[in-house]
């Protein structure tokens, strides 16, 4: 399957899912910090049924299992497709140990989880501060962050509207991709954000990102169809009551 998703963050403010995008990636932390809208988007996105993802934003200036651990406490409870580890040169110091910390976080998310995360970067960034300091990060799946640099109405509109197109910068020595951010640009009022521009990204069409919280279909389906319904209970927690009707 391949679709338009966005990643937001305490810059976008508000959110309000709409089926414009058709999943939602969004940042849990920073190092230690929480994002002050992570709770909130989840709420709106978890009551929307839209399939979900959590990035963390890894600080040089914070221990990695301190992050793993901070991560973990912040996904806790909640439902989640994705998990990401989004590594960039701001705010951070480049060295080996950092890349190897990058690395061991995004091992020990999984094990704990049984989710692989992602790993987001640009092309350069994986080339010169994660593989030239271990080859292990090829062992990720990579969301990368690559946006046009010529004809960019054009180019976009062939994206966002016929879903087709991909990176032309790969991260050396890979091929494969299984999220592209390919634009800051997007409308942040057509996708229900409250700033002016909200990131875009497009899926590989070998990639899934299926909410977990969507019931798989019975072998016999029903002749009616099950009412699903979300809530939220006054001391936080996150249900679904799923009720059929026999005919």
């Amino acid at each position: 399957m391949r679709a338009v998703g966005i990643d937001i963050s305490k810059w976008q403010s508000t959110y309000k899912p709409n089926d414009e995008a058709k999943f939602v990636i969004m940042r849990s932390g920073y190092g230690l910090m929480p994002d002050k809208c992570f709770e909130d988007f989840y709420d709106a996105a978890y009551l929307a049924n839209m399939p979900i993802g959590a990035y963390h934003y890894f600080s040089s200036g914070s221990p990695w299992k301190a992050q793993v651990d901070f991560f973990l406490e912040q996904v806790d409870g909640k439902v989640f497709s994705k998990f990401a580890l989004d590594f960039e040169t701001g705010y951070n110091s480049m060295s080996r140990n950092f890349a190897l910390c990058a690395v061991k976080w995004i091992d020990t998310v999984a094990a704990e989880t049984g989710i692989e995360p992602l790993l987001y970067t640009s092309p350069y960034t994986y080339r010169d501060n994660l593989l030239a300091h271990t080859k292990d990060v090829s062992r990720f799946k990579l969301w990368i962050a690559q946006y046009p640099s010529r004809s960019w109405n054009s180019y976009l509109q062939t994206i966002a509207e016929k879903l087709t197109g991909e990176p032309w910068l790969k991260p050396t020595g890979r091929s494969d991709w299984a999220f592209w951010q390919f634009t800051d640009k997007g409308d942040g009022k057509k996708y229900g954000v409250g700033s002016a521009s909200v990131d875009l990204n497009i899926m590989n069409g070998t990639e899934s990102f299926i909410s977990d919280s969507t019931p798989e279909p019975p072998n016999d389906p029903p002749a009616t169809k099950p009412i699903i319904v979300k809530g939220i209970t006054p001391d936080g927690k996150h249900v679904t009551i799923t009720v059929e009707i026999e005919q």
